[in-house]
């Protein structure tokens, strides 16, 4: 059973009327044992609240939101066939005129839809207890590690890089390229080989002639030297002949 429900059946085992704010009022009957239900009954006197407060200590807005919440489940349930069960009290249902009724019946007992809250235990943490393993003596094939070739080795070494001055780009003298200088050559006429074949041919021609003239001189001394010694052979001949003519 709920707070609300258990209220409500302490409330009028002494009170003849207690009102649930916006849901209605039970009333219990003068020289009759049975208690009714009225639904136009809904302003709020109090008396559950200072009930709720004084014995479950809850506070007015969680009053508020407690009896709101068993106003929504007694509407919810009302339509069904069993209706919204309070033990000790009986069943609301909804009738056919859209009215909500109470079917008194004291031996009335419900689950509790909405359980009353209870001081909450704080529960022992379990005891966890850590069990060895069993170690595995089935060996499992490690894999090679993959193996990378070494980075190539930078051509500068970075010290040397360090060393080095750094150069401002900004700073950088802008030179412009120079222009090819076109330059006028006279053509040459004729083809330089074809001049110098024809100088080694007159050189050629030069060297010739001298040998020929040289030779030719060398055979006039020849001839002249042998003229010499043939004269007196042809001097005594003619002095032979003019001898003999003569005798």
């Amino acid at each position: 059973m709920d707070i609300i429900s258990e209220s409500i059946v302490n409330l009028l085992k002494t009170a003849k009327r207690l009102v649930v704010p916006s849901l209605g009022a039970f009333i219990r009957k003068d020289g009759e044992e049975r208690v009714v239900f009225v639904e136009f009954l809904k302003k709020d006197d109090g008396v559950l609240a200072d009930y709720l407060t004084g014995n479950y200590g809850l506070s007015s807005q969680e009053v508020e939101e407690a009896v709101a919440g068993f106003a929504a489940d007694l509407r919810a349930k009302a339509t069904r066939e069993e209706g919204f069960v309070i033990g000790g009290l009986g069943a609301i249902r909804l009738n056919a005129n859209g009215i909500y009724d109470l079917d008194y019946d004291p031996s009335a007992d419900a689950k509790p839809s909405r359980p009353a809250p209870q001081p909450v235990a704080e529960t022992p943490k379990p005891l966890v207890v850590e069990v060895p393993r069993p170690a595995v003596t089935q060996s499992v094939p490690v894999p090679e590690a993959a193996h990378f070739p070494a980075p190539p080795k930078p051509a500068v070494a970075p010290e040397e890089l360090k060393a080095r001055p750094k150069e401002n780009p900004i700073s950088r003298s802008y030179t412009p390229a120079k222009e090819p200088v076109l330059q006028y050559q006279k053509p040459v006429k004729g083809n330089p080989d074809h001049r110098k074949k024809r100088a080694d041919l007159i050189m050629i021609t030069a060297i010739a002639a001298a040998a020929v003239a040289i030779g030719a001189m060398i055979y006039g001394v020849l001839n002249e030297k042998n003229n010499e010694l043939q004269m007196p052979e042809e001097t005594e001949q003619v002095q032979v002949v003019a001898t003999d003519q003569a005798e």
